[in-house]
């Protein structure tokens, strides 16, 4: 299953990428340089981010590090098997969501709006 793991703002995508580093048992400091992008899709879009929803489809909530990533995975092999282009969840890093786009399912074509690189920590945008 090919998917992108996006982020709404900056700040989450910097959330999600220390935790990255954290599980794999790096400083955060050993991601960079990374390079931003801000995208553009036109997708057909399911939003799992209310807590009785992520519950009646098997997520446990409130969503933390402690949930197992079994469940979430699960949810979205189903949506890639039904043809969700797109699902919009809660990022476990930060309040606030991301977008899971299922490449295999989309429609149209991604389009890549800007990028910027970002070579330390302290040089986020």
């Amino acid at each position: 299953m090919a998917a992108l793991y996006l982020s709404f703002e900056p700040a989450t995508v910097r959330a999600e990428l220390a935790r990255a580093a954290e599980l794999q048992g790096d400083p955060e400091e050993a991601i960079y340089p990374v390079v931003l992008a801000e995208i553009a899709v036109d997708a057909e879009v399911v939003e799992l981010v209310d807590p009785e929803v992520l519950a009646d489809v098997g997520v446990e909530t409130p969503l933390s590090v402690l949930v197992p990533r079994s469940q979430t995975q699960r949810v979205g092999s189903a949506a890639v098997r039904v043809g969700i282009e797109a699902l919009v969840v809660p990022s476990v890093a930060a309040r606030a969501e991301n977008v899971v786009i299922f490449t295999e399912n989309l429609v149209r074509e991604i389009e890549v709006v800007r990028e910027h690189r970002v070579s330390s920590p302290s040089r986020w945008p």
